[in-house]
C-alpha cells in the first residue's frame, strides 16, 4: 500500500488490497457502518447490486437514487437526500454502466456531508 499510495504523493494513507469487487464493498460499507452507526447510505440505482444486498446483511439502511437515461446519478433527488442530514456514505459509479458514456459529475464532488465511496 505504500507503494500504490507513494504514486499519488500520499504520505499518510489506510488501505489494503482485496481479491476483488464484492469483498472490497464489503469492506468499504463495514467501515462506514462503524464509522457512523445509525446512518445511511446512497447509492446510485446503477451502483452495483451488491452495494444494496450487503448493507441489508449489514443491517445498514441503503437508499437507491435515480439516474438519468444516461445512466448518471441525479444529483438534485441526492441533494435532496443529503439534506436529509442522515447520510454518511454516498456511493457512487465512477465507471459507466454499460449503456451510458462516461461523464465525469462535478457536481458530486462538491456535495458536502458525506464521504464518497467508488464502485465499478
Amino acid at each position: 500500500m505504500a507503494h500504490i499510495a507513494g504514486m499519488f504523493g500520499w504520505t499518510e494513507f489506510l488501505g489494503h488490497l482485496t481479491s476483488g469487487g464484492t469483498q472490497a464493498n464489503l469492506e468499504a460499507l463495514w467501515v462506514a457502518g462503524q464509522l457512523a452507526p445509525g446512518r445511511r447510505i446512497v447509492g446510485s440505482e446503477q451502483a452495483h447490486y451488491t452495494h444494496q444486498r450487503i448493507s441489508s446483511v449489514l443491517k445498514l439502511e441503503y437508499t437507491s437514487i435515480a439516474a438519468d437515461r444516461r445512466g448518471r446519478m441525479d444529483m438534485e433527488a441526492l441533494e435532496s437526500e443529503l439534506r436529509k442530514g442522515d447520510v454518511s456514505t454516498v456511493v457512487s459509479r465512477w465507471a459507466p454502466p454499460p449503456s451510458a458514456r462516461w461523464t465525469r459529475s462535478t457536481r458530486l464532488s462538491r456535495c458536502a456531508g458525506a464521504t464518497a465511496s467508488a464502485s465499478t
